[in-house]
């Protein structure tokens, strides 16, 4: 997630299926960045975003029935 986030500009999340994406999340920092980036509480908060956007697929995925 970090790197993902650090790297991208927008992140697709996608289902373990045929390639379908679930979810589209843009990264709101420019093209320069630097390691101290990653300190910021919005960056925290971005990966944060992408990790609970991947387990909650993760889950779904995972449910009885799936």
């Amino acid at each position: 997630m970090e790197e993902a986030t650090f790297l991208s500009d927008r992140v697709l999340v996608m289902e373990a299926g045929p390639g379908r994406i679930t979810d589209d999340v843009e990264v709101p920092f420019g093209p320069e960045r630097d390691g101290e980036l990653k300190l910021t509480p919005e960056f925290l908060e971005v990966r944060a975003c992408l990790q609970q956007t991947l387990w909650n697929r993760t889950d779904a995925t995972a449910a009885p029935g799936h």
